[in-house]
């Protein structure tokens, strides 16, 4: 069992009377896995008669099972919970290699470590062959590699996500010219179907401002809050259970949570219609605007956003009244060019 150096005496007791009854659950976990892995010769309940102690057996294993899931998420969410605030290393680690999956929480766990020695990374970190980063790196490598294949042979089940991208990731280098491959892709999968601006080749990236370049994360998480929003209202939940889940939407969350007034702001997206050159006006007025004014606008020498600076340095800015009124013609301008029509 672990201590710190300078626990008490009380400390060291609270901590042993913990881990005793952890140990208990987890003898408790281990005889539920031991069940139903005896219950596993009978297969599926169906295959036996109402009544039989077959197929009790199996129902026995089915619910213990799910009962195993679900303390594994909950320790699991609450690991990771613990993991991007602790000063525990060892917990930190060991959430960020589990995550190794999902991009932004390993990308946050990996900041966090690092946030914990000032110095930051050390040479060894750097040159070890065996580094969390290292790994993730290798892995994200490896699956863009797989994921040619895997749309290739099942574009009809890949085609749903890349509907809703503005992009595909491949493996780019000075010796491999892979437009013609992506080309073929964009067709096959129709990337960007979904996606709320339009990033057919009509419009060129290449032509992209640093406004899109800014708002384009923030449409991207507006558009998908607004639909979760209507499946929400379409399922009839509770006011106050979406009050509670819709933080986890914000485009910033969960390094920066949403204030109460960008709430209410993002709360009404499931009001508006669809992002068009026709709504254009009605989003950027409504909702983006707004937002940004909350946000990231502050002043003249404050703001840290060089799309929003460049309108602060616009003749005729003189204030934050001024300075909304050219980012509105500045936004919808910019919507209205690179989204699609209705």
């Amino acid at each position: 069992m672990y201590y710190h150096e300078d626990s008490s005496f009380e400390t060291k007791t609270t901590i042993k009377r913990i881990f005793e009854k952890m140990e208990g659950v987890e003898d408790w976990l281990e005889q539920i896995a031991e069940i139903a892995k005896k219950a596993d010769r009978f297969g599926s309940h169906e295959g036996h008669a109402a009544g039989t102690e077959q197929r009790e057996r199996a129902i026995l294993r089915d619910n213990l099972d799910f009962v195993l899931d679900f303390f594994a998420h909950r320790v699991a969410s609450i690991a990771l919970e613990r993991a991007e605030t602790t000063r525990c290393t060892d917990l930190l680690l060991d959430q960020a290699g589990a995550k190794k999956g999902d991009g932004s929480a390993f990308l946050r766990l990996m900041r966090h470590y690092f946030e914990l020695d000032e110095t930051g990374p050390h040479p060894g970190d750097v040159d070890c062959e065996d580094s969390l980063i290292g790994d993730f790196v290798w892995e994200t490598y490896e699956r863009v590699l797989q994921l040619d294949e895997l749309a290739r042979k099942y574009p009809q089940l890949v085609r749903f996500s890349a509907r809703k991208m503005h992009g595909w990731p491949m493996i780019v280098s000075h010796h491999l010219d892979v437009s013609r491959d992506f080309k073929e892709l964009f067709a096959r999968l129709d990337i960007g179907g979904d996606y709320p601006l339009d990033v057919s080749p009509r419009k060129k990236r290449g032509s992209e401002t640093p406004l899109l370049r800014y708002l384009e994360p923030m449409i991207r998480s507006f558009h998908v809050c607004r639909e979760v929003l209507l499946g929400w209202e379409k399922n009839e939940w509770p006011e106050e259970d979406i009050a509670s889940r819709l933080p986890a939407w914000w485009v910033n969350w969960p390094e920066v949570l949403p204030g109460p007034e960008v709430l209410k702001i993002l709360r009404r997206l499931s009001s508006l219609p669809p992002m068009t050159k026709q709504s254009a006006a009605r989003w950027s007025r409504e909702i983006i605007v707004p937002i940004i004014m909350l946000e990231d606008a502050r002043d003249r020498d404050t703001c840290e956003i060089p799309a929003l600076l460049s309108i602060w340095r616009h003749r005729g800015v003189k204030g934050r009244g001024t300075f909304k009124s050219h980012l509105l013609s500045a936004v919808t301008s910019t919507i209205r060019r690179y989204s699609k029509r209705a």
